[in-house]
């Protein structure tokens, strides 16, 4: 009997021991483990639209070659200036081109504005819409004006506007008149200035040319009627001036409420008859 219950404590006892460790496993806490940070590719964003234009006009050029004859040609040429900057004569035939890109590839059917203020003044005085070809190039035409700001805009569906802005600066007309002019007497000079735009006190100046001091002004001044743009001024003439040759010519005051880049007349030829 003594040996049977001693048996049996020894099988309880290693029953016990063997299922120590699946205890021991139930209980202890769970192991760290370590996972490498996952990354996600993400896309670089596309560059933005990419704008260029420029000014041409018309010109006329003259080709020589060795074996032909000079030849007169006439085109739209780029007008191109330092700094930006362009210069026209009045009423010169010209046009906005250029070409809108993104990431070297052309925008097509995009919206283009081009807008234009007068230099001297606040707000745009124009504005012309226009969009771009299959190639991503736009022609839109200027038309003839003062000296202005010229800006091309492009506003994609989403995002910022772009916009490419240069000047451009412009001549006026100054057309002159002189009649008979008589020694003693009172020249009368006339004429009209043509560009529009022309500000409450402009004045034309008028010069005849003295051998060698050059280009001299006449003491007399001319205002502009703003409204219609024309002059006139009566000039006396010295007695001494008979039988002499004179080179006159006129031009506009310097005005900075004007917007015009320096104007002046062809030169008129007039000999002086005695009195």
């Amino acid at each position: 009997m003594r040996f049977t219950q001693y048996r049996a404590a020894i099988i309880a006892g290693l029953a016990i021991v063997a299922t120590a460790p699946a205890a021991l496993a139930q209980t202890a806490p769970p192991t760290a483990t370590t996972t490498s940070p996952t990354t996600t590719a993400t896309n670089p964003a596309p560059p933005p639209p990419s704008l260029h234009w420029n000014l041409f006009d018309r010109r006329c050029w003259t080709t020589i070659t060795k074996r032909e004859t000079p030849k007169r040609r006439c085109g739209m040429r780029s007008a191109d200036g330092a700094g930006g900057v362009v210069y026209l004569h009045w009423r010169q035939q010209a046009h906005v081109s250029g070409r809108l890109t993104q990431a070297g590839q052309p925008i097509a059917d995009a919206p283009i504005t081009l807008t234009w203020t007068i230099l001297g003044q606040p707000r745009p005085s124009g504005e012309i819409p226009g969009s771009t070809h299959a190639s991503g190039r736009f022609t839109i035409p200027l038309p003839a004006g003062p000296s202005r700001l010229l800006t091309v805009t492009y506003t994609p569906a989403s995002g910022d506007p772009i916009s490419v802005a240069r000047k451009l600066k412009a001549r006026a007309y100054l057309r002159f008149d002189i009649g008979q002019l008589t020694a003693g007497e009172n020249g009368h000079f006339s004429g009209v200035v043509l560009g529009g735009h022309i500000p409450e006190n402009l004045y034309i100046q008028f010069w005849y040319l003295d051998g060698r001091a050059g280009w001299q002004p006449f003491a007399n001044l001319a205002r502009v009627t703003r409204r219609s743009g024309h002059w006139s001024a009566n000039v006396p003439i010295p007695h001494a001036a008979g039988g002499y040759r004179y080179y006159i010519k006129a031009s506009v005051v310097a005005s900075p409420s004007w917007p015009w880049l320096h104007t002046e007349s062809r030169v008129l030829t007039r000999v002086v008859a005695r009195h």
